[in-house]
């Protein structure tokens, strides 16, 4: 989480460089591998546990909200795109938050989790898209439209989430 959140401080500097741009993107890609690595192994090692669960997803959206902040303040995303990500993101953990409350984990469908896959690539992009300024001007969409789909996803499974367990959810009140 430090490196990721590190990455978004160093590029809202300001500067120009290559040297920034590599930094940026390097502790971004750390940041991304590390949390890939870490549940993996915690669930190997039998290290879960719920606060674990519920850490590691509110480091997650720290990780990515920081970085897409940053890059709204540049102009590289739409800043309604961020604050729907981000509304949605609250949501799915509410959800799942109930569904640890109630003792019974909810239902996800798989496809839930590709919306972290579309977030962390607008925000890799719209790194790199900060300190390339020659490049075509559709190039300045990519991370937009990964936003887009990412909310798209996450929202369509969601409601798939919510309609699957919504019979469990009134027997469990």
């Amino acid at each position: 989480m430090f490196l990721g959140i590190t990455a978004a401080a160093v590029q809202s500097v300001g500067t120009q460089s290559k040297t920034v741009l590599v930094v940026c993107l390097t502790l971004f890609c750390i940041s991304v591998l590390l949390d890939a690595v870490d549940g993996h192994v915690a669930r190997r090692a039998s290290l879960t546990s719920t606060f674990g669960k519920h850490f590691d997803r509110i480091a997650d959206q720290l990780v990515l909200w920081s970085n897409l902040i940053v890059l709204v303040e540049h102009d590289i995303v739409h800043p309604l795109l961020v604050i729907l990500v981000i509304a949605r993101e609250v949501l799915i953990c509410e959800v799942w938050n109930y569904g640890d409350i109630l003792g019974t984990p909810i239902k996800v469908h798989a496809a839930l989790n590709s919306r972290y896959l579309y977030q962390v690539a607008a925000v890799g992009f719209g790194i790199f898209l900060r300190f390339v300024h020659h490049l075509p001007i559709w190039c300045s969409l990519v991370p937009n439209v990964f936003l887009t789909c990412s909310l798209v996803v996450g929202c369509i499974t969601l409601a798939w989430c919510l309609k699957e367990n919504a019979c469990f959810l009134k027997q469990q009140r």
